[in-house]
């Protein structure tokens, strides 16, 4: 990665940071519920992609796909908290 493309990654993360810092508890609880969502429609695609990428069962890699899924929905649960 170039220099500028390095800022600019990090313009870009600074930018959503500030985003996130304004939404509600409610709101983000709704984002982390969506992507728990999408982790498990895509599960057969992103464990086969942990499998291939770093040689992880295949079994194993759907494991981690539903433990993600559900560590989002836990801090969806307790955002708040």
């Amino acid at each position: 990665m170039k220099a500028g493309e390095v800022e600019l990654v990090l313009q870009k993360a600074e930018l959503a940071n500030k985003e996130w810092r304004n939404l509600t508890f409610e709101q983000r609880g709704d984002l982390f519920r969506k992507a728990a969502e999408i982790l498990r429609q895509n599960k057969r695609e992103y464990a086969e992609l942990m499998s291939t990428e770093m040689g992880k069962p295949i079994l194993s890699a759907g494991a981690e796909v539903d433990k993600s899924a559900w560590v989002c929905e836990y801090f969806a649960d307790y955002a708040d908290e």
